[in-house]
């Protein structure tokens, strides 16, 4: 019972109307998700990710998945927060249609400076990154949400 009551909630934020997108290709993969660049039918560009339910079928990441949503759909808007547009759900999956952020991740930037035999980057782009994590990080502290799961390469230090 306590079980349905908490898939219950997670799911009466979750459409199960699959709106009109088309996948146009793969983004990245992570522990949890895959996810995908989408065409919606207005023409917008975004990203989706792709929950399978059997890899959120505990308590804990049923809750963690409601609290992501939350975060993402009801903070006010903040330029260094990825926000959710839409979620709906199939029988085996969850998705979530979030803002498209196409300057990719930090560590590929860096894997690929390393190949490239350039080292690192400069002070002005380091700063600028810095600044807008520090920033979303406050907006996400204001509104009473702690980030727990920020990474930092140990080769780096």
């Amino acid at each position: 019972m306590e079980e349905s009551a908490r898939g219950d909630q997670l799911s009466s934020t979750i459409s199960a109307n699959q709106p009109p997108l088309t996948v146009i290709g793969g983004l990245g993969q992570g522990g949890f998700a895959v996810v995908v660049k989408v065409k919606h039918n207005s023409g917008s560009h975004y990203a989706m990710k792709v929950i399978p339910k059997e890899k959120a079928s505990g308590p804990k990441e049923r809750e963690s998945l409601k609290i992501e949503l939350r975060v993402m759909t009801e903070l006010a808007p903040c330029p260094f927060l990825q926000r959710c547009h839409m979620a709906f759900e199939s029988r085996s999956d969850i998705f979530f249609v979030v803002d498209l952020i196409d300057g990719g991740d930090i560590f590929s930037h860096l894997v690929n400076r390393v190949h490239c035999q350039e080292k690192g980057f400069s002070e002005s782009k380091v700063s600028t990154i810095l600044a807008e994590v520090i920033l979303g990080l406050q907006h996400l502290h204001e509104h009473g949400y702690i980030h727990r799961d920020i990474k930092v390469c140990s080769y780096l230090f």
